[in-house]
């Protein structure tokens, strides 16, 4: 028998946006109280919360159809355009068919060795009290502009990191969510968004060019597709555009943050980073993290595995129905804003027993294998499952190992993980962590 989703108590006009501008987290776990299903209202908006995995299920795989990511989302397009993420139905088919082939295993692990090296690099520079947000969106961002763009990153990291950072502002505010203002309004966030947008795109653009201008190098992601464009399918440039800004922007910061998060859960467990660190020594000889170590660093992915278990860096996915549905015994209306929730889902003790323990020995392969597949979902599922998914793994896994084969990782007295959930679970204010050498 059907059932009306139970709504959740908020204040007259307001109905819970207080909690949720107030403490983010806390409101999260208020609404799951009332059920799996939960209808809120947040001001003038509503949306459905959805918290069990098959219901979840539902959604993304057995009638994905009636879920596109909808008005909700369409907002994001001023940053990433018509491009992967963004794009619905017939254009985000042909757009996953082409980059598909780029993103395979074979070419994806191929990038090893140069994550290692460039990581190498990076961490040359590190030592003493370090803001870590910063470190890992600096190294993050300059794997991106080398292996994907074939791009010199002395040339474009700074004009990039800056601009990305403005547009991730923009979007993190509370009022971007609830109030969304046209911007031709010439308020003070639309003007800066609109300046590091326009940065961005010219920035994007000469990447481009000079892509094109060089093809001494051919290996890199863009090369792929302004071949694709000039050899029988004619990209418009303003694709090729919004192809770059979401590959650059979506496959850098989720990294940085599966990064950041790894190190902080790490920096208060000095024995697990001993062991880490020996494992880690047994593999590579005492030596350099190299591509080749990536299959024996089983430990070191469990690490990333928990890290982004308790703090998935895409909080949550959004869709909308376009037809009535029925997902278990509740009555879904057409036009329903559905907000899935890693965050909450990953932290359910019905599927993770004590979830707020960072306990990576808990990915066992009979936990694995016993584990609902949407009771763990931080890149999504379904068609639409994040197509950098591997390279992100490969990514972490590398540099995280690094990370640790070189530093006693700690924190100070004052050392705080302060979190504002926004399109990913950006690190709000600096993260600072102290970074000893290995004798």
């Amino acid at each position: 028998m059907s059932r009306q989703i139970p709504k959740a108590k908020g204040k007259p006009l307001v109905g819970l946006l207080p909690e949720f501008i107030q403490d983010p987290f806390a409101y999260v776990k208020t609404i799951a109280a009332y059920g799996d299903m939960v209808d809120v209202s947040l001001g003038s908006m509503r949306f459905v919360y959805v918290f069990h995995p098959d219901f979840i299920e539902h959604i993304l795989i057995k009638n994905r159809g009636n879920y596109p990511k909808g008005k909700i989302m369409r907002r994001t397009e001023l940053i990433f355009g018509k491009g992967l993420v963004t794009a619905e139905g017939s254009a985000w088919k042909k757009q996953r068919k082409r980059m598909a082939a780029s993103f395979s295993p074979k070419i994806i692990d191929a990038f090893a060795d140069d994550i290692a090296r460039i990581t190498g690099e990076f961490l040359d520079g590190v030592k003493g009290n370090h803001n870590v947000g910063n470190d890992c969106m600096s190294l993050t961002l300059s794997i991106v502009l080398e292996l994907l763009f074939g791009s010199d990153q002395s040339t474009h990291f700074d004009v990039i990191g800056n601009a990305f950072d403005e547009l991730a502002h923009f979007f993190a505010a509370s009022s971007e969510f609830f109030v969304q203002l046209p911007l031709w309004i010439p308020t003070p966030r639309n003007q800066r968004f609109k300046n590091a947008y326009e940065i961005m795109d010219k920035t994007v653009q000469r990447i481009i060019d000079e892509r094109r201008q060089n093809t001494l190098h051919g290996s890199d992601l863009l090369s792929k597709i302004l071949a694709e464009s000039s050899n029988g399918e004619l990209l418009q440039e303003d694709i090729i555009r919004d192809e770059v800004r979401t590959l650059m922007l979506a496959g850098h910061e989720t990294t940085s943050l599966a990064i950041a998060f790894s190190l902080w859960f790490l920096s208060a467990e000095p024995e697990r980073q001993e062991m880490l660190r020996a494992e880690i020594n047994a593999v590579t000889g005492h030596g350099p993290v190299q591509g080749q170590h990536y299959s024996a660093l089983s430990a070191i992915e469990k690490v990333v595995k928990e890290a982004i278990r308790i703090l998935p860096p895409a909080p949550i996915f959004v869709r909308e129905s376009i037809e009535d549905d029925q997902i278990g015994p509740y009555t879904v209306p057409a036009g329903t804003p559905l907000v899935l929730s890693p965050i909450r889902v990953q932290n359910d003790p019905r599927w993770f027993q004590a979830p707020e323990c960072f306990n990576p020995e808990r990915w066992s392969k009979d936990f694995k294998s016993s584990l609902h597949r949407f009771a763990y979902f931080p890149f999504g599922g379904g068609p639409r499952v994040c197509i950098g998914m591997r390279m992100a793994m490969l990514e972490s896994v590398l540099v995280l190992a690094e990370y640790i084969r070189r530093f006693h990782i700690t924190r100070n007295a004052d050392s705080a993980l302060d979190l504002q959930p926004s399109i990913t679970l950006r690190i709000k204010s600096p993260l600072r962590l102290n970074f000893t050498p290995v004798s």
